[in-house]
């Protein structure tokens, strides 16, 4: 389907996960030992083809019969103290509130909208994974529920839920 709407998606074989892929599953699925998982990641194209990404995953979910969870993973800033793996960044913890309130108001166009310089220098990996979430929750009518945030290790971590 992908080919088809000129999204280019690439197939990598990999023996293990990355960390922000890894920790969350750990967590949620050590109940679950029967669970399949299919990781997908993000690339470095634009916000336009994340969102469409999450759109077209959106229509297998949607097609399918199967019970189906989507976890987007990634940190927020690596920039909120000066001893962050990033450095310190002065944009760092406005990125981290800005993003969190526009997922609290369901502002995907502000999510989509915010500016490239801005969400650089904010030093993140998790923006691209909240694209195709979103993309994925178009049209649908959800509310987020923030359960935490903190900053431990200079680093914004966001855990919440989008309920629909």
């Amino acid at each position: 389907m992908a080919k088809d709407r000129g999204l280019p998606v690439q197939l990598i074989g990999e023996e293990k996960l990355d960390h922000g892929a890894a920790t969350p599953l750990f967590y949620l699925t050590k109940h679950l030992p029967n669970i399949k998982i299919l990781p997908l990641g993000y690339s470095a194209l634009d916000v336009k083809t994340h969102l469409k990404f999450g759109e077209l995953l959106k229509e297998v979910i949607m097609q399918s019969n199967k019970r189906i969870a989507v976890v987007a993973s990634g940190d927020l800033s690596h920039g909120l103290t000066t001893d962050a793996p990033a450095g310190f960044s002065k944009v760092g913890a406005e990125f981290d509130a800005k993003l969190i309130e526009l997922l609290e108001t369901r502002n995907t166009m502000g999510v989509a909208n915010m500016d490239e310089k801005f969400v650089e220098e904010a030093a993140e990996c998790g923006y691209r994974s909240f694209l195709i979430l979103l993309g994925i929750l178009k049209n649908m009518d959800y509310t987020f529920k923030n359960f935490s945030y903190e900053g431990p290790f200079g680093v914004g971590y966001l855990v919440g839920n989008f309920i629909f």
